[in-house]
């Protein structure tokens, strides 16, 4: 599992709820636009795709993996 936080700044308000919608299924809101997803990687990747159409334009999603070293 690979933790992320997914923040996001899209100006359109409709397209924001849209990129808020996909995100709650895959994690916490823990900010108006940022999203805490604890996810495998094949579901990263597959949301990256996702998402990527809604970065069009100065609008803009970022990812941050995080890892865990014990």
């Amino acid at each position: 599992m690979v933790f992320v936080v997914i923040s996001y700044d899209i100006s359109d308000d409709g397209l924001r709820k849209k990129v808020a919608n996909i995100l709650l299924d895959h994690g916490v809101k823990v900010q108006y636009s940022v999203f805490e997803c604890l996810v495998d990687a094949k579901t990263l990747d597959k949301l990256v795709v996702m998402l990527s159409p809604f970065t069009e334009g100065s609008d803009s999603i970022s990812f941050f993996k995080f890892v865990r070293h014990v």
